[in-house]
């Protein structure tokens, strides 16, 4: 059988994994000197997965680009 992901390895597949494949060691995590563009959401409750409060969203409660909050 294959073996199951967790959340902090999918999120890594996503972000820092996604960043090294093509290359950019600017990109990829929360880091001073490096790029951020980010969310965050309203979680619409504490005692769901991650998986589920992101299905569920419907608020965003801040924006990020290159590091400035727009949102």
């Amino acid at each position: 059988s294959r073996p199951k992901l967790d959340f902090e390895d999918i999120v890594a597949m996503a972000t820092v994994n996604a960043a090294r494949a093509l290359g950019d060691e600017t990109r990829g995590c929360l880091e001073e000197g490096k790029c951020a563009d980010l969310i965050s959401i309203a979680m619409p409750d504490t005692h769901i997965s991650p998986w589920q409060a992101l299905a569920e969203a419907t608020e965003v409660s801040g924006t990020w680009i290159d590091g400035n909050r727009v949102y």
